[in-house]
């Protein structure tokens, strides 16, 4: 058997933790589960450690400045110290469904084993009403199904008609107290930047996603870190450069099509980049965005962008194989 670890990186939400481990949620055995906690909150580092301790899951505490980077630059280091050939990296507020468990159990016992598994056709929950609270049960949060640019939104988003909406939507919603305050967050300038950033996704990405989620890696993977610069979308340029990577040869990349979800993107409980548009009355929108679109395209001017897609795997599921998945919500009224 291959050595696969499931490793979860935790920072804000106790109850969400408690998902990894559930038979009601994902149902990984502790045995396979692996804790990173970075977090700048010492209250929720205690209670965190306290519960694993308790459940005898397996843990660290690692040092964390606040950026998604340093949490996920330190699950590489404990992946690449440790004895495990194959990890899979959940967020903690997110959750792999069971059959989500079985199916990278599968790929990590494969003849030939992708050094890359990463996700198109996403699913993700969104709450019906916004909360703010970190520390809210997300669970009881109403919510609806999405995956990304299923009714054709990329229209407006490469001609950056999805900031006029958004800015209109957000006076007309009274989301702003008036217009000035919704031209702070969605300035004019921001039409151009955000078609462009599109355009990189559409082209580069894939044309279902504006991010395609690195879920499972090898230690061959593992050696790419992430860019420590970027509070927002680090994780889409580490996804770029191993997908130059791959196509140069020197890894093996693979998609996975989530119809049936393997891995729950839980938009309940507002994350960094909610957190971090919304920063000085909507200016961190562009403070994220800007330097993120420029990094693309100096990447694209070097020529470490490519519009070539990657292969999908295919699942042999046994004979008789019925997928669980969390029905929260119908996730196959989803499917396209």
């Amino acid at each position: 058997m291959a050595k696969l670890k499931y490793y979860v990186l935790t920072n804000k939400n106790l109850i969400a933790l408690k998902r990894h481990c559930s038979p009601l949620w994902s149902n990984i055995p502790k045995e396979d589960l692996f804790v990173i906690i970075n977090t700048l909150n010492e209250e929720f580092s205690d209670k965190a450690e306290e519960y694993l301790k308790d459940e005898g899951i397996e843990y660290c505490i690692t040092e964390s400045d606040g950026t998604p980077s340093t949490g996920k630059n330190s699950f590489l280091d404990k992946f690449l110290e440790s004895d495990n050939e194959y990890a899979v990296l959940i967020d903690g507020d997110d959750w792999l469904t069971p059959h989500g468990v079985w199916v990278y159990n599968y790929i990590a016992n494969l003849d030939e084993v992708p050094d890359v598994v990463c996700l198109k056709n996403q699913f993700s929950l969104w709450p019906k009403t916004v909360t703010h609270d970190w520390e809210a049960d997300s669970n009881t949060i109403p919510c609806k199904g999405l995956r990304f640019f299923k009714n054709g939104n990329w229209q407006t988003a490469l001609t950056g008609q999805h900031i006029v909406n958004a800015r209109n939507n957000g006076i007309k919603s009274k989301l702003f107290k008036n217009k000035a305050q919704a031209y702070i967050m969605y300035p004019k300038k921001m039409e151009d930047l955000h078609a462009e950033w599109s355009r990189i996704n559409y082209y580069y990405i894939d044309d279902s996603e504006t991010h395609s989620r690195v879920v499972f890696m090898s230690k061959k993977a593992a050696e790419y870190r992430f860019d420590g610069e970027h509070k927002v979308g680090e994780d889409t340029i580490q996804y770029l450069e191993l997908k130059d990577a791959a196509i140069r040869g020197e890894i093996n990349m693979v998609s996975l099509d989530e119809s049936i979800p393997t891995y729950v993107y839980d938009q309940r409980v507002s994350g960094v980049a909610v957190g971090s548009t919304w920063e000085k009355s909507g200016k961190g929108f562009m403070g994220w965005l800007q330097p993120l679109v420029e990094k693309y395209l100096l990447m694209e001017s070097e020529g470490l962008l490519h519009t070539e897609e990657l292969p999908e795997i295919e699942i042999e599921y046994p004979i008789g194989y019925v997928p669980f998945v969390h029905d929260l919500v119908d996730w196959r009224e989803y499917i396209y």
